[in-house]
């Protein structure tokens, strides 16, 4: 870019930004943006966004053509979109960083923006949450232990000590139903006056005068350099800041909950008036959009509320009080549910579906069996067809399975008709796949829960039943 670029400058950009992605507008008009070397104090290395601010530096724009500085603004744009401020926190910040890179370098390519070219960027982990993909490079390696646990875990238990389906139904509405944040009315114009992002001109400088740690990264995922541990380098441009209070003080976790819950109305605000005023988006980032307006539904919450649901009370103990009376300063006792008689779960074999996820599923299967009795599940391996011949019947107190046969094709219609025949008092249907098919036969009488060891996106959702990703890093969105 031969002119520096100005606070003002960048104004415009994220104007034009509005223009031709609406669907994100209300996103782009919240940010508050500005031209800056260091913001509040902390360096501005390249380009870098919180979810209230989007930063961009002077010197790194001048070393990127207008097309690129356009293209690095909607890269920053969708870490905001795809809650990464809110959701990274307690991450590595420079692996967590070149997860996320991945999971929207992807939607910015499709959508025909242009981005430097040392990105980082595998088109194996287009529609993959960054949580996943960070797993798949660097292992399953947690957020810190100080940070809070799975968002709505501790109130579940709570739910199930109750046992108040209406609780339940109420901590649903709540959870969909966020808070209305509305769209800022005012110009992003008055806002390049705020802050430390000053409309001084600063001269154009070479892109080798940029500190070494905002480039000396490889290019792509690749990696060509001699460096002793690529994994700890840095993504070569655009940061990911986690989300935090004004006076820079850590949220907590009904803060950061309530941060997603007014993103994910944004989102839908944003996708209703696209489809009124009759425009369809012309690139992906669905996955990423989905996953940010259901962040309080992690798959192990949302297995849990359905197997909760299925048993009724029959009895009561003190010798585990309720937690939630006790928090009220009383002693409830803990109340007790019968168990579901009988279960079906099917296990896709097909070469597709990731084993590794399967066994992650059936161990958290197992753990809830300690607390919801199961006592008959038939375990029926499928591919093109039911393996009747290999079902496995597991009585309470037994484990699930955890070696299958591998190999073939997928189709869903043998599992219903097998539990038609063969288990028709089944209660609930669980599926695990990579929800690789379309053939999904006659929809069985009972619930069915179809756990995906993939991404799961608008051309792959089943038609009937509850569909949910299987992520097996701490926090599952």
């Amino acid at each position: 870019m031969n002119e520096p670029l100005t606070t003002n400058k960048l104004i415009g950009i994220m104007a034009g930004l509005c223009d031709a992605h609406g669907f994100l507008s209300g996103i782009i008009l919240d940010l508050e943006v500005h031209a800056c070397r260091e913001y509040q104090g902390r360096e501005v290395r390249t380009a870098a966004t919180n979810g209230t601010y989007l930063l961009f530096n002077p010197d790194f724009a001048a070393t990127l053509t207008l097309a690129e500085i356009k293209g690095v603004c909607l890269h920053e744009v969708w870490h905001v979109a795809g809650g990464h401020p809110w959701r990274g926190i307690g991450y590595d910040n420079q692996k967590v960083n070149i997860a996320q890179d991945h999971e929207v370098n992807n939607i910015c390519l499709e959508a025909g923006a242009t981005l430097p070219q040392d990105r980082v960027c595998d088109i194996k982990y287009k529609n993959w949450s960054f949580e996943r993909i960070y797993e798949d490079l660097y292992g399953h390696e947690d957020p810190s232990e100080d940070q809070p646990d799975e968002p709505g875990e501790q109130d579940e238990q709570d739910e199930q000590d109750e046992g108040s389906e209406q609780d339940e139904a109420e901590e649903s509405q709540s959870n969909e139903s966020p808070g209305d944040t509305g769209s800022e009315s005012e110009e992003q114009s008055s806002r390049g006056e705020e802050g430390n992002g000053s409309e001084s001109v600063v001269p154009p400088v070479s892109r080798d005068s940029i500190p070494d740690s905002d480039t000396d990264s490889s290019e792509g995922a690749s990696g060509d350099n001699d460096e002793p541990d690529e994994e700890e380098q840095p993504a070569p441009w655009g940061e990911v800041w986690d989300a935090t209070n004004e006076d820079g003080s850590p949220l907590t976790e009904e803060q950061r909950q309530d941060a997603l819950g007014k993103l994910a109305e944004e989102i839908v605000r944003g996708q209703t008036h696209q489809i009124e005023s009759g425009q369809q988006d012309s690139y992906g980032g669905n996955a990423t959009l989905d996953r940010s307006i259901k962040t309080n539904a992690p798959w192990t919450k949302v297995i849990r509320k359905i197997l909760t649901r299925k048993g009724k009370f029959t009895s009561s103990t003190y010798r585990r009080p309720s937690r939630r009376s006790m928090t009220l300063g009383t002693l409830s006792p803990y109340r007790l549910k019968s168990g579901i008689p009988e279960a079906v779960i099917a296990v896709d074999i097909s070469w597709s579906v990731d084993m590794v996820r399967l066994r992650a599923f059936f161990d958290h299967l197992d753990q809830l069996r300690k607390e919801i009795r199961i006592d008959k599940i038939h375990v029926l391996p499928f591919n093109f067809n039911a393996q009747a011949d290999s079902v496995v019947v597991v009585k309470h107190g037994e484990s699930l399975p955890r070696e299958f046969e591998v190999g073939g094709g997928t189709r869903f219609a043998p599992v219903f008709d097998w539990q038609r025949r063969y288990a028709k008092q089944a209660k609930i249907v669980i599926v695990f796949t990579d929800l690789g098919d379309n053939d999904y036969g006659v929809k069985p009488k009972c619930p069915v829960v179809w756990a995906s060891s993939d991404p799961i996106s608008n051309r792959n959702r089943p038609p009937f039943g509850t569909a949910v990703e299987i992520d097996t890093t701490r926090r599952s969105y």
